[in-house]
C-alpha cells in the first residue's frame, strides 16, 4: 500500500510540473480536520514502517491542505524536529533495564540521539537553503525522482520476497 502510495506521490509530482502551478501562500486550507489527517497518516506509517514521516506529510500537506510545496517542506521539517525528540525520549524510557555489561544504559542511548542532532541540525540547514534557492521545478524533479526510487526500491523488495 505504501508502495502504491508512493507511486501516487510520484505522479503528483510530475504532473505538478506539466501543469505549471505553484499553490499560492495564504491560499492554504489548514484546517483542524484537514490537519488531523495528514498527521493521521504520517504518524501511523511512521508507526508501522518506521520511518520519519516527512515523506507522507508533505505531499498530504500539499494536496489536502493546499499549502505551497516549499512551506510543506519546511513546516515537515519542524514537525520532525518535535517529533524526533518526543520519540527519542520515549524509545529511551521504555527500553528494558538493562544489565550491567550487557550493553549501553538508557543515558547511553540518549547520548547516541545527541551525536547525531549536530548533523540534524546543518542539515535542516542546508536543506532549507537549498530550497529556498533551488527553482520550484528543480525541487519537484528531485522529490519525484526521490520518491520514484523509494516506490522501485519497496517493490523490488516485496518481489524478492515473494519468488
Amino acid at each position: 500500500v505504501f508502495g502504491l502510495f508512493q507511486l501516487w506521490v510520484l505522479w503528483d509530482m510530475l504532473a505538478g510540473l506539466r501543469a505549471h502551478r505553484e499553490l499560492a501562500f495564504g491560499a492554504e486550507r489548514t484546517t483542524v480536520a484537514r490537519c488531523t489527517v495528514v498527521g493521521a497518516a504520517a504518524g501511523s506509517a511512521s508507526g508501522l514502517l518506521g520511518i520519519g514521516g516527512g515523506l507522507v506529510r508533505v505531499p498530504l500537506m500539499h494536496r489536502i491542505c493546499s499549502m505551497p510545496l516549499r512551506s510543506a517542506i519546511g513546516t515537515s521539517c519542524a514537525v520532525m524536529i518535535v517529533t524526533a525528540v518526543i520519540g527519542a525520549a520515549v524509545k529511551a524510557l521504555t527500553l528494558p533495564d538493562l544489565a550491567v555489561g550487557d550493553g549501553p544504559s538508557h543515558l547511553g542511548q540518549m547520548l547516541k540521539g545527541i551525536w547525531i542532532l549536530p548533523g540534524a541540525i546543518a542539515g535542516a540547514a542546508i536543506g532549507a537553503r537549498l530550497t529556498s534557492i533551488f527553482p520550484l521545478t528543480s525541487i519537484r524533479i528531485i522529490f519525484a525522482l526521490l520518491v520514484g526510487a523509494a516506490a522501485a526500491r519497496m517493490f523490488w523488495s516485496a518481489a524478492s520476497l515473494l519468488t
